[in-house]
């Protein structure tokens, strides 16, 4: 008998035992953290202040990468430098779960904005910034956080099949979270929804699109190229005759380009992060809760 009760135990053990989960970007952090328990690991690759265009791997991250049990990726541009090391760990370790996100059933990816506003021509065709047709930040929207959610929560019950139905539990309460947090938003964003802004970087189509929001276009076309004095000129006056009242900076990317656009004129600057910060004691509606405030604090002044 006191065998069977230490063979009992041990598997319990080991089935509820502690899991490492490695993540590209911060908001895959967040909308993973609801889940773990004390013991778990999360390690988040991109760091803060690090843009996923110039990535480059560390010894510390492929170590992160080849230790989880459960590995989450965007599954497109925004992380493709983990593409192949993440395809080279599932072949080595087939147990390993990974989860690419735009690949799960019934997210929406919604096409790229390559003609955002006073883009000029030869710009959209230098290579430097375009996603292939579609914009990568699917996670900017809550629908799609729900899918998200759904396959995260699906892992975990394989991950931890004795704490099954308390992972059903956090998903179910993830998810009425997440219906709070929409209506929410919609609340905070409706009196300003129709002030003109501007943005360096178009990463915010989603969070746009889902709340009616008056983006008028996009100063960046490209990281490496300075903005033409012709395309200057357009969007200061732009900002003048449509009366823009921020122009929103990243902290991503520098602030020159922006500050040579609107120097001298009668503009707030706010300031959107599309990746977050990661906090382990935040999750993904602290990052979406953030983000509209970052909107609202700029727009209705």
């Amino acid at each position: 008998m006191k065998y069977l009760t230490f063979w009992v135990s041990l598997l319990i053990s080991l089935q509820a035992q502690a899991i490492q989960v490695t993540v590209t970007i911060p908001p895959l952090a967040a909308l993973v953290q609801p889940y773990l328990d004390k013991d778990d690991q999360l390690t988040v690759l991109l760091t803060p202040g690090m843009s996923p265009h110039h990535f480059q791997f560390r010894p510390s991250h492929l170590k992160a990468l080849h230790e989880a049990d459960l590995i989450l990726t965007v599954g497109n541009v925004v992380d493709h430098w983990a593409a192949k090391p993440v395809k080279q760990i599932i072949e080595q370790n087939p147990k390993v779960l990974h989860i690419a996100m735009q690949k799960q059933p019934g997210l929406v990816v919604l096409p790229g904005r390559e003609r955002t506003l006073l883009e000029e021509s030869h710009v959209k065709n230098d290579g430097a910034h375009h996603h292939d047709h579609m914009d990568p930040h699917v996670w900017l929207s809550i629908a799609n956080a729900k899918i998200m959610i759904k396959s995260i929560g699906q892992a975990w019950q394989i991950l931890k099949p004795l704490k099954a139905d308390q992972t059903l539990e956090k998903t179910e309460q993830f998810l009425a979270e997440m219906k709070v947090l929409d209506y929410q938003i919609k609340t905070l964003l409706a009196p300003i929804k129709k002030v003109p802004y501007l943005v360096l970087h178009d990463a915010f189509y989603y969070f746009e699109n889902a709340y009616g929001l008056n983006n008028l276009g996009t100063i960046q076309m490209s990281s490496e190229i300075k903005p033409s004095i012709k395309r200057v000129l357009q969007l200061r006056h732009l900002i003048e005759k449509a009366q823009v009242r921020c122009v929103f900076k990243e902290p991503q990317f520098p602030d020159n380009q922006l500050n040579y656009v609107i120097r001298g004129l009668n503009v707030n600057i706010g300031s959107l992060d599309p990746m977050g910060q990661f906090d382990p004691s935040k999750n993904y509606g602290d990052f979406m809760k953030e983000l509209a405030n970052q909107y609202q604090a700029c727009l209705q002044q």
